[in-house]
């Protein structure tokens, strides 16, 4: 009776773990640009344009900057991290420009939304 417990309980984890695997905030297959438009910034909002290929992010582009230098030491300090990650969220541990770090991780996650149609 354990051994068809065990395979069970195997089973249903093999399952669930092939859908987290799957249920990611990104699709696998995606290729393609999308921009995102943030709310806020300095001066207006920031629009971000994410180039993907098969789902990974391999281009990160400040379309439209609310206030030209202010940030965008920033900005560039977070590109390889958000490819590296192929994710917004290492730009949440970074420290210094902190509207500017909100406006890009909103511009940035808006923009993934559109994939996944959020």
């Amino acid at each position: 009776m354990n051994k068809k417990r065990a395979f069970a309980a195997s089973i249903i984890l093999i399952a669930l773990t092939g859908c987290f695997a799957g249920c990611g905030s990104q699709p696998i297959r995606y290729t393609g640009e999308v921009e995102g438009t943030s709310s806020k910034g300095h001066g207006g909002p920031i629009t971000v344009k994410l180039t993907l290929v098969k789902g990974k992010i391999t281009a990160v582009d400040v379309t439209h900057f609310e206030s030209p230098g202010i940030g965008l030491d920033f900005i560039e300090q977070a590109k390889p991290l958000i490819i590296q990650a192929n994710s917004f969220d290492p730009v949440d541990g970074l420290t210094g420009a902190s509207v500017t770090k909100s406006a890009l991780m909103e511009a940035g996650k808006q923009a993934l939304d559109k994939i996944n149609g959020n």
